[in-house]
Order: structure tokens, then C-alpha cells, then sequence
């Protein structure tokens, strides 16, 4: 990988070290070509809803070859969000299955999002963190038969800690839990 070439793409790391990669990551000069190009075609055409679904579509394929799933598997939201909320409230009612388990090291609007669960809030276990980690030891006791779903991040979103997702796996569809990983932080990762 030519990591020289990758940086060039930033103007930014030209004259600052950037670290703050989440919601605002450093703009790469493709993706302000990209956006000027789109900028344009509203400009020049009032709409571009075919090229919008095309550019969609090709985003859905390139994704769901970065991460090994099928094009059926990849639904395109606003945001993690967005998606957490989707599936929190679709969750069927299970009456022996009726926990969810999320961690502290999550993004702050998971929480949010499973607490505003009527039906499930009082069925709620948070997974604290010691030292910004998470030991398998804690999913083994926090995730029990009767949790329905656990929500992990793959890579904290604050400090980076990188969670073990297929012991974590390992540990919740043992105990009949649904296993929800936020790799927003790690996608395209090794």
C-alpha cells in the first residue's frame, strides 16, 4: 500500500495532524471532485435522481465488497443512528428473550436509543468498560439466555480499543443472543 499516496489525497495532513475521524473525517480530494460534481448536475439539470440511485447502487456493491456480505444484507441510512433505531423498534416481542445488552463504550446515542424502548428499558444491562477495555469475562456474565440483543462497537469510538468480535460472537449466539457490531470505526480495517 502506498501510504504516501493515500495522505496526498488529503490536503489537510499537509500542514495539520488530523485525528478526529468520525462524523467529520479529513476530506479527500476524490470526494470534493465527487461533491462538486453532484453539486453541478443539480445546477445544471434541476435534478438527478437516476444518477443518485446509480450512485447509491454502485456504493451498495463496493460496501458489501469491503465487508463480505451479500448486496441483499446492506441497507443504506443516514447514520448508525438511524439504523440502531430502525432495528431497535422492530425487534419482535419475546417474552424469555427480553434483555438487551449494549456497552458503555458505544456512541452515546445507543443508549439513548435502547432506553427510549418502552417495552425493554427496565430489560437493559450496560457492560462497563475498565481502562477503556472490555475483557471477554464481562460478555460471558453480562450476556445471559434471556438477552435478546447485544450491541458492541468493533473499535471504540474514543480511545480505539479493537474488540474481539468473533470471540464476542462466540460468547452471544452461545447464549441465543442476536449480535449487533458497530464497525463504523473499522470498516475496510484488517
Amino acid at each position: 500500500m502506498n501510504h504516501k499516496y493515500f495522505r496526498s489525497l488529503f490536503p489537510v495532513l499537509n500542514t495539520h495532524i488530523y485525528l478526529a475521524s468520525c462524523s467529520q473525517g479529513a476530506l479527500a480530494q476524490p470526494v470534493s471532485k465527487a461533491i462538486e460534481e453532484y453539486h453541478n448536475s443539480l445546477l445544471l439539470t434541476g435534478r438527478n435522481w437516476s444518477e443518485s440511485l446509480n450512485k447509491l447502487e454502485e456504493t451498495r456493491t463496493k460496501f458489501a465488497e469491503l465487508i463480505g456480505a451479500d448486496l441483499d444484507e446492506i441497507a443504506v441510512v443516514s447514520s448508525v443512528s438511524e439504523a440502531i433505531s430502525a432495528l431497535a423498534t422492530s425487534l419482535p416481542d419475546h417474552q424469555k428473550k427480553n434483555k438487551v445488552v449494549f456497552t458503555e463504550m458505544d456512541f452515546p446515542t445507543v443508549g439513548h436509543i435502547w432506553f427510549a424502548q418502552e417495552p425493554i428499558k427496565e430489560h437493559i444491562s450496560i457492560i462497563r468498560s475498565s481502562n477503556g477495555e472490555i475483557s471477554l469475562e464481562q460478555y460471558e456474565h453480562e450476556v445471559t439466555m434471556d438477552t435478546l440483543i447485544t450491541c458492541i462497537p468493533h473499535v471504540n469510538y474514543y480511545n480505539g480499543f479493537k474488540q474481539d468480535i468473533k470471540e464476542i460472537a462466540d460468547i452471544v449466539h452461545r447464549k441465543g443472543s442476536l449480535l449487533l457490531v458497530d464497525a463504523y470505526q473499522s470498516a475496510g480495517q484488517k
